[in-house]
């Protein structure tokens, strides 16, 4: 939706999620992100039938990678 030097912001559905474990999984409901390059978190938003869900992810910054954005 946006994006420039420091900072994205994106949304999807129906995207692959691999856990820092190794399990994968599809998040069905659609979702909002948030990336800052100075901060080291990434927030999201999951859209669901009965309201919206966020959560912060703390990690590594993100990086682009053959169109897409990757993050830890």
């Amino acid at each position: 939706l946006k994006g420039r030097k420091d900072l994205v912001m994106g949304g999807n559905e129906g995207r692959g999620v691999r856990e820092w474990e190794g399990r994968r999984w599809i998040r069905r409901e659609g979702g909002m992100c948030y990336f800052h390059w100075d901060l080291w978190l990434n927030m999201m938003g999951m859209m669901r039938d009965n309201g919206i869900y966020y959560y912060w992810n703390v990690g590594c910054r993100y990086v682009y990678d053959k169109g897409g954005v990757k993050y830890i």
